[in-house]
């Protein structure tokens, strides 16, 4: 938060937007919904102020994720189909795809598996269009669980093998187990 408070000394909104996100993911994390959701309406405002569309669209998904973390499933569709609108005008695919994940899996959760099929096959088209492997994976991940609490084992296990397979070869970051 002190961070936030010399980026806004400074006068940067657009850095003090990414800060912020970072801050809210973090509070969505360690399970403080409140604030993450405060912080989450913040940024979409100051988006929608800056004319910053993309991250406008990302905020307003993020709040579809604080209210699937609630259980609010009707509440995060109608976020993912804003975020998904939005991304549509604007042309940005990437986001539209791992959003339209997020929309199926939430549309698994509400037992409207052909929906679920739909917006995860639509998401997939575009990342593939993007030869977006990394980000592809990241729809696979996704996918996949969904198969795991279809209790559809062998599926979800060819899915999660596709979505690494995805990312041999590519020059990423080591992660720590930590």
């Amino acid at each position: 938060e002190r961070s936030l408070e010399i980026v806004e000394q400074l006068g940067d909104p657009v850095r003090a937007v990414y800060l912020r996100t970072n801050m809210a993911n973090l509070y969505r994390g360690q399970g403080d919904l409140d604030r993450a959701q405060e912080l989450f309406e913040t940024i979409q405002q100051e988006s929608v102020r800056l004319g910053l569309t993309q991250l406008e669209a990302v905020a307003i998904a993020n709040l579809g994720e604080v209210a699937g973390d609630r259980g609010q499933h009707e509440l995060a569709v109608r976020h993912y189909r804003e975020s998904v609108a939005i991304c549509q005008n604007i042309g940005e695919l990437r986001v539209q795809g791992l959003v339209l994940g997020r929309l199926g899996m939430t549309l698994h959760r509400q037992d409207d598996f052909p929906g679920a099929l739909a917006a995860f096959q639509e998401g997939e088209v575009l990342l593939r269009g993007l030869n977006s492997r990394v980000n592809l994976s990241i729809h696979f991940g996704l996918l996949g669980c969904m198969y795991v609490e279809r209790g559809e084992i062998a599926r979800a296990r060819e899915l999660l093998q596709e979505g690494t397979s995805l990312l041999k070869g590519l020059d990423l970051p080591p992660t720590s187990d930590a």
